[in-house]
């Protein structure tokens, strides 16, 4: 009777796994699909690492003047946008509302930076927070010369900027009225994926005790000058703009792609796990592999 009672119980067990391995594979599709839209739906905020860096690079524009002026500067192509929109943007939301800093952006990597930070105002509720195009932030587009371009602007802002990208007059913008270099600046925020773009503003803009220089920018392109000539980066490469969300409290689409990868890989890791243990206790029980 024990062994009769053994062997059901072993037949049961191994109907659960042959049922599992026989499963139709679009019932795996499916599955995977709703790893994919549940964060986006509902975001988790998956528990992440942080870096030093990306620590580092918050608590440089926390000891930046409160409502002081923010240089922004969007050099990244149109290829690095995935990562660098989403990083600017949520940066540019802390500034504003934690450091009720002004915003005024410059590029000077290639012509479509212009646009590319229209982008990313675009995503900023500048209204909700009593913002004024002009007044409280401007977008100066794209300034031609490149290195020569970031030196004119250090120290001759006025004869550089004539204009903004959207062809207003720099007369008829009250927030340049008292900007005449880079020293009316209190932050500079350079956000690029081009390691040549980051040496010119480094030279140019260089960080000071009251004046940060942090970045969005590949690890690698930034940790030659980090501590030192850079105080903190988000590594836009990596996890680094979910960690800035996490770490300022303001989860957004970056932490929302981290749940993605995270939820997915971890249902594929489990999957593949469960397909080699069902596999060994079916050949172990005589069943069919």
């Amino acid at each position: 009777m024990v062994e009769a009672k053994a062997k059901e119980e072993k037949g049961i067990v191994l109907r659960i796994f042959e049922a599992y391995r026989g499963l139709n594979q679009n019932v795996w599709y499916v599955l995977f699909l709703a790893m994919v839209i549940i964060p986006m739906v509902y975001p988790l905020a998956l528990p992440i690492g942080i870096s030093q860096y990306t620590r580092d690079f918050k608590a440089a524009i926390d000891r930046s003047k409160d409502g002081g002026r923010a240089l922004i500067s969007i050099n990244y192509c149109t290829g690095g946008e995935g990562p660098g929109l989403p990083a600017m943007v949520d940066t540019i939301k802390y500034l504003v509302t934690r450091k009720q800093m002004t915003i005024v952006n410059v590029g000077i990597l290639m012509p479509v930076v212009g646009q590319l930070a229209e982008n990313v105002f675009a995503k900023v509720p500048w209204d909700s927070y009593g913002y004024v195009y002009g007044v409280d932030y401007v977008n100066l587009g794209f300034i031609i010369g490149q290195e020569a371009a970031v030196a004119a602007i250090a120290t001759d802002f006025k004869t550089v900027i004539k204009q903004d990208y959207r062809g207003n007059p720099a007369s008829a913008l009250p927030i340049l009225d008292d900007i005449y270099g880079i020293d009316d600046f209190d932050l500079v925020v350079e956000g690029t994926d081009y390691s040549g773009q980051l040496h010119m503003v480094i030279r140019q803009w260089p960080s000071t005790p009251d004046r940060p220089l942090v970045t969005h920018v590949f690890a690698g392109t930034a940790l030659p000058f980090y501590p030192g000539s850079v105080d903190g980066f988000v590594d836009t490469a990596g996890a680094g703009p979910a960690e800035f969300e996490v770490l300022a409290g303001i989860p957004g689409t970056a932490v929302i792609n981290s749940d993605v990868i995270s939820l997915s890989q971890l249902f594929l890791l489990i999957v593949v796990l469960m397909a080699n243990i069902s596999y060994w206790i079916v050949r172990s029980l005589g069943g069919k592999t």
